[in-house]
């Protein structure tokens, strides 16, 4: 359920909705204290020390192309609020090479993020995805071979299972975060990107196992 207008998430206030998926929603705000626009995104569970963390992480990558965090709070980041619309039909060429440059600008900084912290499955996950969406499939696959078998966080390869819609893979890590005890398999279980992963044969056995809902 969306909280209304004129909502507080600390010195945040709350203008309208405008997004909804991922692990949470999206609202636009107004920071009263620097009297300008953010994007609030509120998660859908509590979450712990290690959330913090990788936010932190994600907050270190400063580049033109890539959306900038600026705060996090207990249950909610702080995003730079960009204006935009989504395309519809075919795109000019020029604007496609455009696009083609800040992307490509923009996986270069995520890549200098992974050999920083090549250690951390949720940059190595985004780093994936990113190399997917450029075209890239068997480098962002050997990305996430590197890994191995105990990626930390788990969650960095069921989220690029999940986008590259290869359910099999993805379910087999979540029940490695069940195996680990890891609280964030409860906070994703619960994440509208994994709904796709709640059709698949393997998910009442997990969600059994998490004493939650096979539906």
């Amino acid at each position: 359920m969306s909280v209304p207008a004129g909502t507080r998430f600390g010195p945040y206030e709350i203008d309208e909705l405008i997004g909804e998926g991922g692990m949470g929603r999206v609202y636009r705000a107004r920071d009263t204290r620097l009297d300008r626009t953010v994007a609030i995104k509120q998660l859908t569970a509590a979450h712990g020390d290690r959330f913090q963390t990788e936010a932190r992480a994600v907050a270190a990558l400063n580049h033109s192309h890539i959306c900038q965090v600026y705060d996090i709070g207990p249950d909610y980041l702080v995003l730079e609020y960009v204006e935009g619309t989504h395309p519809s039909g075919p795109m000019a060429p020029e604007l496609v090479r455009e696009l083609a440059v800040q992307l490509a600008d923009a996986l270069e900084t995520l890549t200098e993020a992974y050999r920083l912290a090549p250690w951390n499955a949720m940059i190595a996950g985004l780093l994936a995805v990113a190399l997917v969406r450029a075209g890239n499939t068997a480098r962002a696959d050997e990305l996430v071979a590197q890994l191995g078998d105990r990626p930390q966080p788990a969650w960095g390869r069921v989220w690029y299972h999940l986008f590259t819609r290869d359910l099999d893979a993805a379910a087999h890590w979540f029940d490695r975060m069940i195996d680990d005890r890891d609280p964030f398999a409860l906070v994703y279980a619960r994440a509208p990107v994994t709904e796709p992963l709640h059709a698949h044969p393997r998910w009442p056995a997990l969600a059994q196992r998490m004493r939650l809902p096979s539906q």
